[in-house]
């Protein structure tokens, strides 16, 4: 998927509203079947400024996530999660970690 958004600083437009990309693009693979579930998706995520000021940028970046889960009964569901952010910045010059997994259990209550 592909999101736009102008986002604009009504009180004085000669700024822009800090961390808010103008772009984004999301893509998924989805696969499922007897119970297993597996997700694989990117997300960029276009440059953004750090201030109010076009000056300092954040550079654009790429975020991934590779998921594979397996249902436990009718309502539980565990997941294992890997996320790599090898060139994505959160806020400027400081990047999350590289690499991050995830486990757990989600339920349903309804």
């Amino acid at each position: 998927s592909y999101t736009y958004q102008k986002a604009e600083n009504l009180d004085d437009p000669g700024k822009v509203i800090p961390h808010h990309p103008q772009d984004m693009v999301d893509i998924w693979l989805i696969w499922s079947t007897g119970g297993w579930k597996i997700n694989m998706g990117a997300q960029f995520i276009n440059k953004r400024y750090y201030e109010e000021n076009t000056e300092d940028e954040i550079p654009d970046g790429w975020k991934h996530r590779f998921e594979i889960s397996r249902m436990i009964g009718e309502n539980l569901e565990f997941f294992i999660e890997f996320l790599l952010n090898n060139n994505y910045y959160l806020w400027k010059d400081y990047k999350p970690s590289a690499e991050k997994l995830y486990f757990g259990l989600k339920g349903k209550l309804y």
